[in-house]
Order: C-alpha cells, then sequence, then structure tokens
C-alpha cells in the first residue's frame, strides 16, 4: 500500500504540473493588452447599441454609456498593491530616482483616483472622471485584477482560518500504518 500511495501522490502532483502549463497559457493570452483592448471595445459596441438614442432634433447632452464598473473598497489591499509595485521597482531599476517617481505617481495619482474620501451623508460621493488612452486602460486593468485576485486570496486566506479543514482521515490512517508496528492477535 505505501508504495501505491507514493505513486499516487506523484501522479497527482504531474496532473498539477499539466494543467499550471494550460493555466499558464491561458493566463497569458487573457492578460495580453491586445485582449484587453478588444475585451473593452466589443463591450462599449454592445453597451453603445444597447442605450436610447433620442430622435428629436434639438441638441442635446451626449451620454456615453458605462461600460465598466468595479468597486474597490477594501483599502488595506492598495497598500498591498503599493507594496508589491514598490518591492519590483527598486528590484527592477538600478537608480534610486526611478522607484521614487513611480512612488510619488501611485501615492499622487494612483491613490487619489482609486482611494475616495471618507464619504459624508450630507454629500453625494464624487465621481471622478479620467481620459486617457489605451496605455492607462491597460495599467489600471491590470491594477483592478491585481486588486481582484489579492481581495480573493484574502477572503480564501480568512476562510480557511475561520473553518480549517479536516485532517484527511486516509492519509492519517496511512501515516500511522507505516509509523507503528500492527499489532498482533491470536485466537484462543
Amino acid at each position: 500500500n505505501a508504495i501505491w500511495q507514493e505513486l499516487q501522490e506523484k501522479n497527482y502532483y504531474r496532473s498539477l504540473d499539466h494543467q499550471s502549463a494550460h493555466f499558464k497559457l491561458k493566463e497569458k493570452k487573457f492578460l495580453n493588452p491586445r485582449e484587453l483592448l478588444a475585451e473593452i471595445k466589443d463591450d462599449y459596441f454592445e453597451n453603445s447599441n444597447n442605450t436610447p438614442s433620442s430622435s428629436s432634433s434639438t441638441p442635446t447632452v451626449i451620454s456615453l454609456p458605462t461600460v465598466l464598473t468595479f468597486e474597490m473598497k477594501e483599502t488595506a489591499i492598495f497598500q498591498d498593491i503599493e507594496g508589491l509595485i514598490e518591492f519590483q521597482a527598486e528590484r527592477m531599476y538600478n537608480s534610486e530616482t526611478e522607484p521614487e517617481k513611480l512612488k510619488n505617481f501611485i501615492q499622487g495619482f494612483i491613490r487619489k483616483f482609486f482611494v475616495n474620501p471618507p464619504e459624508d451623508p450630507s454629500s453625494e460621493q464624487p465621481v471622478g472622471l479620467f481620459f486617457g488612452n489605451n496605455s492607462f486602460y491597460v495599467f489600471f486593468r491590470f491594477y483592478q485584477m491585481l486588486f481582484e485576485r489579492l481581495l480573493d486570496a484574502k477572503k480564501m486566506a480568512q476562510d480557511s482560518f475561520d473553518n480549517p479543514a479536516p485532517v484527511n482521515a486516509t492519509k492519517a490512517m496511512m501515516s500511522s500504518k507505516l509509523t507503528t508496528k500492527p499489532k498482533r492477535t491470536f485466537d484462543t
């Protein structure tokens, strides 16, 4: 049985290796900037076709359809992302000026864009509007994906802390059989 258990564990890890290659390929395609730009373009045209248009001859205010909306309320995740970006910038650049410029950009623009000031119940929540090129869209989309993934990881960690998984009875039984000598009983 020990041989079968060892073989089963090896096959399990091999299957994970196989899945990782598939996952990497799928992820590479998903994170391609062309795919992200095609996604927003398709969503824009889909939403713009669904918005009612006025047929009157009077001049009206053109309202652009909302294409993507994301809620990013967990401020601790922003701090984690800032830490990750700063760490990578320090490892990537040899000079002190580039990481400092990036840190100023994050603190001066990203925080103001994503992290809303505390809500005042008497006033409406401010709405930010930003016009940028494709590079800004791809950056913000990557930022949003990183936010979502870190938030999911945080939730999974909290869930596993709150509800620890039971010990696998089979593995526990197999390991106890391998470490203890079998009891011998004789019928008389």
